[in-house]
């Protein structure tokens, strides 16, 4: 009967002890250095268990399951900050320092560093079951450590598909430090357009404003690098100008003005490019729809419609019949 008490505390204990005490770790200073001996990431919970019910529920249902815990351990430590609510309590001062330190802007947010304090990416609350956000998590600790050594390894020796591989690796997973070193690498290495788009594209969603002569320049670089549309280039941008028009705000363009870099682009590539071609002209059906010109957008649809694969008809069928209820 003794023993069957104390195994039953001991398994209380371990249960209890488990995932709270023995996986989530609250000095940061310490599990620093114990990542820097592991050489294992951190994986650094940013909650407000009190007072957020969001940061409440991801604990719960998956900070502290095995099945998130177990998957993660031997390549992560665990460490856990709980915050008191704004304005309610007295933040511990390292607590306050840390949150200013990395930028947290919301709760809950689970920040992942490298053995060396970089910043791999913050995440909020996603609707995962544990063992997937477990899952996930690893998948971008492994890219990080692949982008991370692929750079350090030297970018001048890879091949440009490989430079470009790379560089998009970096970019979905959020590694903007590594995506923009690969950038500038590919800009003076590479020949192809990828990089030079990549270069426009990227200071036009950032919002930064260039000049009429540096946009130019970037463009002519873009053409003169892809003349044949064989890398796609083009449509990207195509696309990518038609974006900018209209999305530009009190802009008082004509629409048919807005949509001219996609009539450009099927005027000059559209007999080649017929798998894009339906694309292309439902977009401008679209845009003119919502500006209320019914009468152009049925235009392109139609040619949507002759343009479209067979699986594609009888849904541009469905929207050519509508807007000719709206005439």
């Amino acid at each position: 009967m003794f023993y069957k008490s104390l195994s039953l505390i001991i398994l209380l204990f371990s249960f209890l002890h488990g995932t709270d005490t023995y996986y989530w770790k609250e000095d940061y200073q310490k599990t620093i250095s114990t990542a820097k001996e592991s050489k294992k990431a951190l994986i650094i919970a940013f909650l407000g268990t009190d007072w957020c019910p969001w940061s409440e529920k991801l604990e719960s249902d998956v900070l502290m399951k095995e099945k998130f815990l177990e998957g993660l351990r031997d390549e992560a430590i665990f460490v856990r900050l709980d915050f008191p609510e704004y304005g309610k309590g007295e933040v511990n001062k390292e607590l306050a320092r840390l949150k200013e330190k990395f930028k947290i802007a919301e709760f809950p947010t689970l920040l992942l560093l490298d053995e060396e304090e970089n910043e791999i990416i913050k995440l909020g609350y996603m609707p995962m079951q544990p063992e997937e956000f477990s899952l996930y998590i690893k998948k971008m600790l492994a890219d990080w450590s692949f982008v991370k050594k692929a750079t350090a390894a030297g970018c001048d020796l890879l091949k440009e598909d490989a430079l470009e591989s790379l560089y998009l690796k970096a970019k979905s997973s959020g590694f903007n430090g590594f995506k923009e070193e690969i950038l500038e690498k590919g800009l003076a290495l590479a020949r192809g357009p990828f990089f030079v788009m990549e270069k426009y594209a990227t200071l036009i969603e950032c919002g930064k404003k260039m000049s009429k002569p540096e946009m130019q320049t970037l463009r002519k670089e873009i053409l003169k690098r892809d003349p044949h549309n064989k890398k796609g280039t083009q449509l990207k941008l195509a696309v990518l100008d038609f974006q900018v028009l209209a999305n530009k705000k009190n802009q008082k363009y004509d629409p048919k003005v807005i949509i001219e870099p996609l009539k450009e682009y099927v005027k000059k590539f559209g007999a080649k490019d017929k798998e894009n071609l339906w694309h292309v002209e439902m977009m401008m059906a679209q845009y003119l729809y919502s500006k209320k010109m019914v009468e152009n957008a049925l235009s392109h649809a139609k040619a949507s419609y002759e343009a479209a694969p067979s699986d594609a008809k009888s849904e541009i069928l469905e929207t050519i019949n509508y807007l000719v209820e709206q005439k």
